[in-house]
């Protein structure tokens, strides 16, 4: 009896690892084509690669926030495990369409100095 579930786990072990290799292949060559757009051969791809995602990355890592957008984040976050504590506060729901619903829009701009500004809005 004990080989039996041995050979169970080892058998659901080779299977699990079979199954991730397989999706990493897959995924891998699901990307490629993707990937071969950004540039001719791999030494420009790679290039253009690291502009884009430090690009990406320049403009998203200094983001302002509101003070009103700062606190309802703050406040969501300390309550993830128990919404019931943020569901009547109105400093994080600015909008109540009706009694079960609360909303919190959120807008980001581009602000003149390059940086995004994230704030609360009434409406979209």
């Amino acid at each position: 009896m004990h080989n039996s579930r041995s050979l169970a786990s080892a058998w659901s072990r080779t299977a699990a690892t079979a199954a991730l290799g397989s999706l990493v292949i897959a995924g891998t060559s699901a990307c490629s084509d993707t990937l071969r757009d950004l540039g001719p051969n791999p030494v420009v791809a790679q290039s253009n690669a690291d502009q884009l995602f430090g690009s990406v990355g320049m403009r998203f890592s200094q983001v302002e926030r509101t003070p009103q957008y700062d606190r309802a984040r703050v406040r969501l976050a300390e309550s993830a495990l128990v919404p019931s504590r943020v569901f009547n506060d109105t400093t994080v729901w600015p909008v109540r369409p009706t009694p079960q619903i609360r909303l919190l829009y959120i807008s980001g701009d581009l602000g003149s100095d390059g940086r995004y500004l994230l704030e609360t809005r009434s409406l979209l």
